[in-house]
């Protein structure tokens, strides 16, 4: 009942290829990649990276790895590289499908796609990239809503009823952000 297109504007996206019913689920997937707040605590912690937290990092805040842990763009791609280079050949080439709003393209980096599509798990810190959850675009009264199990099992279901053709939408924000004014939602999506 649905489909990756290609958006104009957006890169890649969601549309409905059926009509669905609110509340319907159009979306169960288990994560393509775990990178678990645990092994990243490991790495920042027992090497050299260490010395390059960085608590004043402009794009870090609690939401990303748990609030104790707020790392530099440059120690998030040295452990996403680590981890990436420990997967099999398969998965690897499915991590770099995903979207890089961080490198200049064509290049594309890992932490870069981490840091583009992961998904946190509020509880663990642990970050979850997905094939399919990471291709709905944003908006500020989506049309789905998403739901993730203590494995990562990301469960999708329709908001409201949708049309053949519509675009699949989520919020990237928490429900209490997508509360704020419009000017504040604009400044926390920047």
């Amino acid at each position: 009942r649905l489909e990756v297109v290609s958006t104009p504007s957006c890169g890649y996206g969601l549309q409905a290829t059926a009509g669905i019913r609110r509340g319907a689920v159009v979306v169960r997937e288990k994560p393509l990649v775990v990178l678990t707040a645990a092994a990243f605590h490991e790495y920042i912690h027992s090497t050299e990276h260490s010395a390059e937290a960085d608590a004043n990092s402009p794009w870090c805040d609690s939401a990303w790895w748990p609030a104790p842990v707020k790392a530099s763009a440059r120690v998030v791609e040295g452990f996403a590289e680590r981890e990436f280079g420990r997967l099999p050949e398969r998965v690897q080439r499915r991590w770099m499908e995903l979207a890089d709003s961080f490198s200049m393209p064509p290049a594309k980096r890992p932490g870069n796609i981490v840091r583009s599509n992961a998904y946190t798990n509020g509880n663990s810190g642990d970050n979850y990239l997905y094939e399919t959850l990471c291709r709905p675009n944003h908006s500020c009264a989506p049309n789905l809503s998403r739901a993730f199990d203590d494995d990562g099992v990301a469960v999708v279901t329709t908001l409201r009823d949708v049309v053949k053709g519509d675009a699949l939408t989520i919020s990237y924000l928490s429900d209490d952000k997508l509360r704020k004014p419009a000017d504040e939602r604009r400044a926390l999506l920047r």
